[in-house]
């Protein structure tokens, strides 16, 4: 018995579903913010920290501190409407900061 070839095409087809997976699983159990706590604004990767601070400090935001990479904003948000208002400054994820302390605080002397 010999195993059937697959080709090119299935491998991007079983390759793409199983990142498809990995992403919605992650996203799940990334924390979500909630009014009255910090939320984490995690722009794209090539938006400098200058930019990523206009940003969501253009939305009304009260900016706490950056985070381990200069693309990453910690903010307070009192409310719903603000968390939404945050939402939309452009930033691709907005997470509670609750649950990922070690992963957006930069410590001192530590590369980023």
């Amino acid at each position: 018995m010999s195993s059937p070839n697959i080709c090119l095409t299935d491998r991007v087809v079983l390759t793409s579903f199983a990142a498809a997976c990995a992403v919605t699983i992650a996203a799940l159990a990334l924390p979500t913010p909630r009014a009255g706590e910090q939320v984490a604004l995690v722009y794209p990767p090539w938006t400098s920290g200058f930019e990523a601070l206009s940003r969501a400090a253009a939305s009304g935001a009260r900016l706490v501190r950056t985070g381990r990479y200069p693309f990453i904003v910690i903010a307070d948000a009192p409310s719903a409407e603000e968390i939404r208002q945050l939402a939309e400054s452009g930033a691709m994820a907005t997470l509670g900061a609750a649950g990922l302390g070690g992963c957006i605080i930069r410590l001192a002397g530590a590369p980023t």
